[in-house]
């Protein structure tokens, strides 16, 4: 669990420089805003990076779609210019929170 608490915290970081990123934004500035999409989705694709490391049995015990995580991970660093910015914006709106609010219990 040790590795697994370094993951998480490294995931927790990566959602709060995401929050302190989009604050304030809404999301036709998000999506007229190359550097904040690029800042945005690297650390969403850090969080599927770290989510990959994380034990099957620390995942097992954390209600969360990790498939979908690392699969983030994989579009944004294998087929990034295909990557939909409205899935994107509805990510972070919508499911940031979530994991934020899941890992935290592990922290």
């Amino acid at each position: 669990m040790n590795k697994d608490k370094t993951h998480i915290e490294n995931i927790l970081d990566s959602v709060s420089k995401i929050e302190e990123f989009t604050k304030d934004t809404n999301e036709p500035d998000f999506l007229n805003n190359q550097m904040m999409q690029s800042a945005t989705i690297l650390h969403l694709a850090l969080i599927g990076e770290e989510s990959n490391k994380i034990s099957s049995e620390t995942k097992a015990k954390i209600n969360l779609p990790w498939r979908e995580i690392v699969d983030f991970r994989n579009v944004a660093f294998h087929d990034y210019i295909n990557l939909s910015l409205k899935i994107v914006w509805k990510t972070i709106k919508n499911r940031i929170s979530e994991l934020k609010a899941e890992l935290s219990k592990y922290k």
